[in-house]
């Protein structure tokens, strides 16, 4: 593999790895909310209805 291919091949791998990132940051910030309400919904149940 030459110079310039070995390049674009790194340069290709790190923008699926700042895509998988995002996709996971943004499925966390998703899921982040709902999962802290069910903790305390289940800490708590009496505070409100587990929908």
């Amino acid at each position: 593999m030459n110079a310039r291919g070995e390049q674009h091949f790194l340069v290709r791998h790190q923008v699926i790895l700042d895509v998988a990132h995002g996709l996971n940051s943004l499925r966390f910030s998703f899921y982040a909310p709902r999962s802290i309400q069910w903790k305390v919904f289940t800490r708590f149940p009496e505070s409100g209805q587990i929908r």
